[in-house]
């Protein structure tokens, strides 16, 4: 639902990266819905040391960026273009 409710409130030429985003379900950590065997970011507004700990036992806590757009409202955006082009 929250690509639905963003497409038009964005550029069009994000919206290619919006149908890339898959739900996921987990019990206590976000983690247990990765799929470590493929290439993901994780974007969130917090982590839990557990969450972090499973990152770093997998090799992957460099998936993971916090975000905080009080801070810096344009994050999303400024994510998107340094990893495009």
């Amino acid at each position: 639902m929250a690509f639905l409710y963003l497409v038009g409130r964005i550029p069009q030429e994000a919206v290619p990266f919006l149908e890339k985003i898959q739900p996921t379900k987990w019990k206590l950590w976000k983690t247990e819905g990765i799929d470590f065997s493929k290439d993901f970011l994780w974007l969130d507004d917090t982590q839990f040391e557990g969450e972090k700990n499973t990152l770093i036992e997998k090799g992957a806590l460099d998936k993971f960026i916090l975000i905080d757009l009080k801070a810096n409202p344009n994050q999303l955006l400024d994510i998107v273009n340094s990893r495009v082009g």
